[in-house]
């Protein structure tokens, strides 16, 4: 049994991660928030924004993506607007154990004795501790905490719903008490980023195509020039927000940073026993290179010396992490687990790991690239809002009709066909199979447009600034 850390030392690892209790400056000298806002942007995303008491609310993401930034975010806002003493703050990573959690929440809320209110509990990645659930349970049925509001942060979406599964009933009324923050979208980027553009109308993906997304494609090709810049930058330096500042500070992503994502992808694969570094990053090579095609996971285990079930964990373990998203084939309305799948990676930060890591591997295409960012922005205006669904979306897959035609993406039940031609010119051929099982169809492209028809021809970065601006949080 894993011993129990003395009151007194959880006590005083409260006083140090709690400065607002005592310091009303704090966060002048707070490192998270001194890095935010030494930043070339502002980005605040308002993910935690609406948090209300009795809730228990979940924050997931990637690591490195900001999480405990915008819980720094949140406690400041609080602290602005209530008594300081009512917000707390665990950094899970610094217990033992569930009875660690229990403790050291215990103690926090005794502490102030004299006041009043709901208290706004943070624990940062939570799944750090073993059965943290059960403490939490504990808490929830028995103390104070059953009233307060709850946030807890974690980066992987089965270790997360794991603990919140045996947390029925105690989550509170609230509806969408899970939260997801995820690199930057597009529009995100193109703020951040520095480009100076009017925000367009928020549309749907059905909007696209049709008058009103006919419309918005014309006003936005007004900034066309702009926008193919920002989304050409976008591919090379995806929406982390530490990539998004060195590229504000040194055109390109920092050596520090790719290395930080590295060591992420390594700890994630680590769990499941994959130790030698060659064999992540092969993995990694392997899904980048094949992003835009079917990926036979025996073949993947042929190359890697694996067999094909391993293999498969190993990808879903990136997509629980929020690193991959794996797409099934459609057939009739449902996904068919027997035929292949497409993995596509979730930021192009991680496809630049290969140009750092491995100078032999094979070059990813500007089209791969492209084709990877579409997904991402389909992925997030169709399944965004799913946070355990990076392995199995439930509304965005990839379609082959029975002639053998592959259509990219296929998003139920609208039955909006999407694909992607990173190409200058438009070629009525690249939709046929979309308009011979479909009747049309969206196509996404470098530059070439055409509104008029059954076929739309709208270019990548006008599709993702269009379809993402209702995901983006203000950066500027």
């Amino acid at each position: 049994m894993t011993a129990r850390t003395p009151r007194g030392l959880l006590t005083a690892e409260l006083g140090r991660t709690n400065p607002w209790w005592s310091d009303p400056v704090w966060p002048a000298r707070d490192p998270q928030l001194i890095v935010a806002k030494s930043a070339p942007y502002t980005y605040a995303p308002a993910v935690l924004a609406d948090i209300a008491s009795p809730n228990l609310y979940t924050l997931r993401g990637p690591r490195r993506v900001g999480k405990s930034t915008v819980l720094k975010q949140t406690i400041a806002r609080l602290c602005a607007d209530i008594d300081p003493r009512r917000v707390i703050h665990v950094a899970a990573d610094t217990l033992r154990n569930a009875r660690d959690l229990t403790t050291s929440l215990q103690a926090a809320r005794a502490m102030f004795p004299d006041v009043d209110g709901a208290r706004y509990v943070f624990v940062d990645e939570v799944t750090s501790v073993v059965d943290w659930h059960t403490g939490m349970k504990w808490l929830r049925d028995n103390t104070a905490l059953s009233a307060d509001c709850i946030v807890v942060s974690g980066s992987s979406s089965a270790d997360v719903a794991a603990g919140t599964e045996s947390l029925a009933g105690r989550r509170g009324p609230a509806t969408g008490t899970d939260r997801l923050l995820l690199p930057m979208a597009f529009p995100e980027f193109v703020r951040a980023a520095g480009y100076r553009l009017p925000e367009p109308a928020r549309l749907s993906l059905g909007d696209l195509h049709g008058a009103a997304g006919w419309s918005a494609v014309q006003q936005a090709a007004v900034h066309a020039a702009t926008l193919s810049e920002a989304f050409d930058a976008y591919l090379a330096i995806g929406g982390f927000p530490r990539a998004v500042a060195d590229f504000r500070t040194t055109g390109r992503i920092s050596p520090g940073f790719l290395r930080d994502l590295w060591d992420v992808i390594r700890s994630d694969l680590r769990r499941l026993g994959v130790t030698r570094p060659e064999t992540c990053l092969r993995l990694i090579e392997r899904l980048t290179t094949a992003m835009c095609s079917p990926v036979s996971f025996r073949k993947l285990g042929e190359e890697l010396g694996a067999d094909q079930r391993t293999v498969a964990s190993w990808v879903e373990t990136l997509a629980e992490s929020y690193l991959a998203i794996i797409l099934f084939r459609e057939t009739d309305g449902v996904p068919d687990v027997a035929r292949q799948r497409k993995v596509y990676l979730t930021d192009p930060a991680l496809a630049a790991l290969l140009e750092t890591l491995a100078s032999d591997a094979e070059k990813v295409r500007t089209g791969q690239h492209a084709q990877m960012v579409v997904a991402a922005a389909l992925f997030r205006a169709t399944n965004g809002n799913e946070v355990d669904r990076f392995r199995d979306p439930d509304r965005l897959f990839h379609f082959t009709s029975r002639q053998g035609s592959e259509i990219d993406f296929l998003v139920i039940p609208e039955r909006i066909v999407v694909a992607s031609k990173y190409v200058d010119t438009v070629d009525r051929r690249d939709g046929r199979a979309m308009l011979d099982n479909f009747g049309g169809g969206l196509v996404v492209t470098r530059t070439a447009i055409e509104l008029d028809g059954p076929l739309t021809f709208v270019p990548a970065s006008i599709f993702c600034w269009l379809l993402e601006q209702s995901r983006a949080s203000q950066a500027v």
